[in-house]
């Protein structure tokens, strides 16, 4: 990539990413990024999740530096609980699984016992 600097310049901690959502290095090769996922603004300092068969399109024109990440299109569909959804897609099975249809098959991983817990009802006040 010709915008690539001539030293990489990271961050001294490795980001954390959300569940779900792969470290990546980018385009350059210098930084691990969190990849971009489905639908979301990407370029090459900010590449598309490609461990889910997403890429970043640019549209027609070669020349903008933001593209959307689209899933490849010789990416299979997947069927979860009745619903087909597109190769790249994320989705939660529940509070406990953060999932992705990736090229035909669903992947899982297990979210934070926090993301089960239920918000607290509001206080009552008598009056």
């Amino acid at each position: 990539v010709a915008s690539c600097p001539a030293a990489c310049d990271c961050p001294a901690e490795t980001p954390v990413c959300p569940p779900g959502v792969s470290l990546v290095p980018d385009g350059c090769g210098c930084c691990k990024v969190c990849a971009a996922q489905l639908n979301q603004d990407c370029s090459s300092a900010r590449p598309c999740d490609h461990h889910k068969g997403l890429e970043c399109n640019y549209g027609n024109d070669v020349t903008v530096a933001w593209g959307i990440c689209r899933a490849r299109s010789d990416g299979r569909t997947c069927e979860y609980n009745g619903r087909i959804y597109q190769n790249g897609e994320a989705f939660r099975a529940g509070c406990k699984h953060q999932c992705s249809c990736i090229d035909g098959a669903v992947g899982a991983r297990r979210c934070a016992p926090t993301s089960c817990r239920r918000p607290l009802a509001p206080a009552r006040t008598h009056t």
